[in-house]
């Protein structure tokens, strides 16, 4: 194993053990819907958003930054908030982005539409709803006329809702071509999963000049009929 990459940590879990090996450059990890980076009182911080897994990637030598976007504004105004964490938490260096949820639509919009595949090393899913949410379906359908006047007297936000519906996944879609040079990776299991992964395309992308990178396309889950490995949106060529 190189030296840069020592015996992972291993934190101890429902499922088992789960492994995290250290990256050469940061890592940062996006909540998704009606998510926090934390919840603190004063200075006091009582939870992260991933208990445990932030700890545990700390505790193996990584860089870890938690973004804190708007809980339920649409895709591209929390890709924008996404893109200026990374810039202001990692200024000079790519990032490995681990999101969760509508994080990961939310990273895949700031890659693809908001000129940041330069920024972003690896780009890893945990149970994003890429091709849409029946619960968001029916929620909008079923409650969206009651649901709208209460967040508009609190003055937040609702768009998240509407764009997480199976016809806003097949719009964003349409409009949010894949980055081939940025590798992709969907996850449902352990978030080690995407940490290994995450990891291969860190290892990639800094070999010496000559060996390609390593890349992949997101898969959704399950595949549609006859589909092994299809994209989301419309590929594109890398520069």
């Amino acid at each position: 194993m190189p030296a840069n990459h020592p015996d992972p940590v291993r934190l101890s879990g429902l499922r088992g053990v789960m492994a995290f090996p250290r990256l050469r450059n940061p890592i940062v990890l996006v909540h998704g819907l009606m998510g926090f980076d934390a919840i603190r009182i004063g200075r006091i911080r009582f939870r992260g958003y991933f208990p445990g897994i932030e700890e545990s990637m700390r505790a193996a030598g990584n860089r870890v930054h938690c973004a804190s976007l708007s809980p339920t504004a649409s895709i591209a105004h929390r890709a924008g908030q996404l893109r200026a964490f990374v810039d202001n938490a990692s200024p000079t260096e790519p990032v490995h982005v681990i999101a969760h949820s509508m994080g990961g639509l939310d990273a895949r919009y700031m890659v693809s539409r908001l000129d940041m595949a330069d920024r972003v090393l690896s780009l890893t899913t945990i149970a994003t709803p890429h091709r849409g949410s029946p619960f968001a379906n029916w929620g909008t359908r079923n409650l969206g006329r009651f649901a709208k006047p209460v967040f508009k007297f609190l003055g937040l936000p609702d768009q998240a809702f509407y764009d997480l519906t199976t016809d806003g996944c097949q719009a964003f879609n349409a409009k949010v071509p894949d980055v081939p040079s940025v590798p992709l990776f969907l996850g449902r299991g352990p978030m080690f999963a995407g940490m290994a992964r995450a990891r291969m395309a860190d290892s990639a992308r800094n070999s010496p000049p000559g060996r390609g990178r390593r890349t992949t396309a997101l898969c959704p889950y399950p595949p549609p009929p006859g589909e092994n490995r299809p994209t989301f949106g419309p590929a594109t060529t890398s520069a």
